[in-house]
């Protein structure tokens, strides 16, 4: 049967006007969201305390592995990535070196089993589990790859000195300040490493190797040398983030108030122990400005790497400027300046508070 080309347009159009009247008559479609939103964070205690283990004896491969352990109730949970980093003032959380997640249920026996968690549809920094009926805790292993390479960003960990900001290195569970979020830090260090943080230690000894410890599968570094662990007081994930840790094979440590009430150290980490050596006008230069320096509860610490090749490192006084790097009190041809919380002029290796190149 053969059909002209008028009649095909007739039928044609006569179906589109049909189907145009019925979607006329009927309802508008409704707009299904994709997903429910994160819990927003609120100003409510987190039930319990987080306990946190960060091995960071993998000196070769540079890989931080995480031990986490986080009460919780049956029902669904979201576990967040820090996105917002203090200092940042942009949410540059670097999710793309976070690897290896693990979760497993553990209940009122310690038996665990592995659940699966699903990556927010919304939040690439979101991870949502469920969490099964009779399970107390969960345990989280995962693995944080930092840069190899200098092209591959800031090198955090070499075979001489490390540097961790606990942020990058753990996740907290959504809804909660993180200042309402309670910690328990432990951190693993190769024998004979110092380190420097403004968190009190409540607990170091020395751990021999142990072949059965596994971390994600496979064996953990710090299971296979003797090493120190170290664990922290309890305190605030906003206080362990803003506590960051230096370690180092060279390390050396001045103090400059002994007062136990709001002791100041400087920590001071290098490539070769000819790097820590500091003149005592340096050292003076520090305990004068830590004198000076406000009424604290708190330790105050300052830590700084000594890696110029060109001989002894200049100590930095940390609330001087944001770049650390003046010492108060010398001559400048620069205007004073208000620097951290005092007016100060200074001499300076590198330009900082308006104050001249030494």
């Amino acid at each position: 049967m053969q059909f002209s080309s008028r009649r095909f347009s007739s039928l044609t159009l006569s179906t589109l006007l049909l189907m145009a009247a019925g979607v006329a008559g009927s309802a508008a479609p409704a707009a299904t969201p994709i997903a429910a939103p994160t819990p927003a964070p609120a100003d409510v205690d987190f039930p319990g305390l987080i306990e946190l283990d960060v091995d960071l004896t993998d000196l070769e491969q540079r890989v931080i592995r995480t031990q986490q352990r986080i009460p919780v109730a049956p029902g669904p949970l979201t576990l967040m990535y820090p996105r917002w980093l203090p200092g940042n003032h942009a949410p540059t959380g670097p999710i793309e070196a976070l690897s290896g997640l693990i979760v497993h249920a553990r209940d009122a026996a310690g038996e665990r089993r592995r659940i699966e968690w699903r990556r927010h549809p919304l939040n690439m920094y979101a991870f949502e589990v469920d969490v099964p009926a009779g399970t107390q805790l969960l345990d989280i292993d995962l693995q944080f790859a930092t840069p190899l390479a200098a092209e591959q960003g800031r090198r955090v960990i070499t075979p001489e000195m490390l540097g961790l900001q606990w942020e990058k290195a753990l996740l907290y569970p959504a809804g909660h300040y993180v200042s309402r979020i309670r910690v328990r830090p432990v951190v693993r260090l190769r024998t004979g490493w110092g380190f420097g943080t403004a968190l009190r230690v409540s607990a170091a000894v020395e751990v021999a190797p142990s072949a059965s410890s596994v971390t994600n599968g496979a064996q953990s570094v710090a299971s296979t040398v003797t090493h120190q662990r170290v664990q922290f007081v309890d305190t605030t994930l906003e206080r362990l983030v803003d506590s960051p840790l230096f370690a180092g094979r060279h390390f050396r440590k001045f103090e400059l108030d002994a007062d136990p009430r709001k002791p100041v150290q400087l920590n001071v980490v290098a490539d070769r122990p000819a790097l820590l050596e500091a003149t005592p006008p340096q050292i003076e230069a520090h305990r004068k400005l830590a004198s000076g320096s406000s009424t604290t509860s708190r330790a105050r610490t300052a830590s700084i790497q000594g890696t110029s090749p060109s001989g002894p490192p200049l100590p930095m006084a940390a609330t001087c400027c944001r770049t650390s790097s003046c010492i108060p009190g010398t001559a400048s041809s620069a205007a004073p300046r208000i620097c951290g919380r005092r007016p100060t002029t200074c001499r300076c290796r590198t330009r900082c508070c308006g104050c001249t190149r030494a």
